[in-house]
């Protein structure tokens, strides 16, 4: 997580969605290892478009 984020803003708009949304929430926080996969896949395909 960022410690700058301190909300998710989910946009459902299917009662379904909001299920799934809450369970979500529900699920462990992701590992150092998960977090780092995560991070190398933006730095590789999203940082220069977001951050030119």
């Amino acid at each position: 997580m960022h410690p700058a984020v301190s909300v998710v803003i989910p946009g459902a708009s299917r009662a379904e969605q909001v299920k799934q949304n809450v369970r979500a929430a529900e699920l462990d926080p992701l590992t150092d290892a998960q977090m780092n996969a995560v991070r190398a896949v933006y730095d590789r395909y999203l940082r220069d478009i977001i951050h030119p």
